[in-house]
């Protein structure tokens, strides 16, 4: 970097993660029946973020700014909030329940100073 070359003093990025997942197994009829294979099948939570990607992503971008001459200076989560109808018995709505779920973050990173 040249002397006419300056660096941002702040840095800021944001990144999703996606909703939270795993496998499930189903039998069915024929596979019951017949000793076929369980059908594989990928569940989505909505209500939980990919925890295991978001670490990742962060790490990288925390490494990527101290790379850069940056220093983390702030990490902030990116919520999303939504509620669900509560229902009784009889399928009747009787409440709602509300909740907010990660759906990422926000990086903030500042120049490093310089040591004296």
């Amino acid at each position: 970097m040249n002397g006419s070359e300056q660096k941002e003093k702040f840095l800021v990025s944001a990144f999703y993660v996606a909703q939270d997942s795993r496998k499930r197994y189903e039998t069915g009829l024929v596979s019951g029946l017949f000793g076929a294979e369980p059908k594989e099948r990928t569940i989505h939570d909505p209500k939980a973020p990919d925890l295991d990607a978001l670490a990742e992503q962060l790490q990288e971008q925390c490494n990527y700014y101290d790379q850069q001459g940056y220093d983390v200076f702030n990490i902030m989560p990116l919520n999303i909030g939504s509620h669900e109808n509560l229902l009784s018995e009889k399928g009747q709505t009787v409440g709602h329940a509300g909740y907010s779920v990660t759906r990422g973050v926000m990086v903030v990173a500042k120049l490093k100073e310089p040591r004296k």
